[in-house]
């Protein structure tokens, strides 16, 4: 584990719109003393207020970071590099989380032998509870990784993969897997209420059930699978034996999640290009 403490590297983050921001607020609550943004979006007050956040603009790059993140969206993510080619250095890492960008693609903006990590982290990095897979050029040094360690550990949970054309199935599964809960929370809110309940009670039943079913899931890691846990609530000609049945029928929500997560790896590849 990398010590989060002491961090005195540069980092230069471009973009905070809802993943920079996630990441910019887990880095501060880290204490990282020496955070830039470079961002077109506005920026959420409550980093705006921090102190030792350095807003800068395109004129004012005048130094030389540790590390560039660049936290834009792939469609602009081109022209960023291009802008930022002129102010890094040999030694300078370029961290991006930008979705189906490959590191040739992003070694193609950059100088020879460029150190380059791509990170997919999910929105939970703004809470400390991310979930962020990295995959490294053959240009990072230990340095290069320590510092991507520091700022991927920071915001979660970590892995490392060394086949680069997996990455967009985590994009697909935990990179976009928050907005699937999300969806779960409206889905199960929309059924209370045609089943009579008020908006407010469905809502807040529906919130709470996937809260504290996450945080049972957690504390049972390494102990009970979902789907232990969930056999565990389907009693055997029960409500919940029937509602699940209905949703594994034919493997219906399956085949739901398969379709959508395809599509999510799919859109990732055509980002590629």
């Amino acid at each position: 584990m990398v010590d989060l403490v002491h961090i005195n590297f540069s980092v230069l983050l471009v973009g905070c719109g809802h993943m920079g921001s996630a990441l910019a607020r887990s880095w501060i609550q880290n204490n990282f003393k020496n955070i830039s943004i470079l961002t077109p979006d506005a920026i959420p007050e409550d980093i705006q207020a921090h102190g030792l956040i350095h807003f800068i603009s395109p004129e004012q790059i005048q130094e030389d970071f540790d590390v560039i993140v660049l936290a834009v969206k792939p469609q602009i993510l081109d022209q960023v590099c291009q802008s930022l080619s002129s102010v890094t250095t040999k030694t300078t890492l370029i961290l991006s989380i930008a979705a189906g960008k490959t590191l040739s693609t992003l070694e193609s903006n950059f100088k020879n032998s460029q150190p380059i990590i791509r990170a997919m982290p999910n929105l939970p990095a703004s809470i400390g509870e991310g979930m962020t897979v990295c995959v490294a050029n053959t240009h990072c040094s230990e340095i290069s990784i320590n510092h991507a360690k520091a700022l991927t550990e920071s915001i979660g949970h970590v892995e490392w993969i060394k086949d680069e054309t997996l990455m967009n199935a985590v994009t697909a599964v935990s990179g976009s897997g928050p907005a699937y809960l999300f969806l779960l929370v409206e889905a199960m809110t929309r059924a209370g209420i045609e089943c009579g309940l008020s908006e407010k009670l469905s809502s807040k039943l529906a919130e709470q059930t996937v809260i504290g079913s996450t945080q049972l899931l957690q504390k049972n890691q390494n102990i009970l699978s979902a789907t232990d846990l969930r056999k565990s609530v389907a009693s055997k000609g029960g409500t919940t034996e029937s509602a699940v049945h209905s949703l594994t029928d034919k493997d219906a929500i399956f085949e739901l999640f398969s379709k959508a997560i395809h599509c999510a790896q799919k859109r990732g590849k055509e980002l590629e290009s």
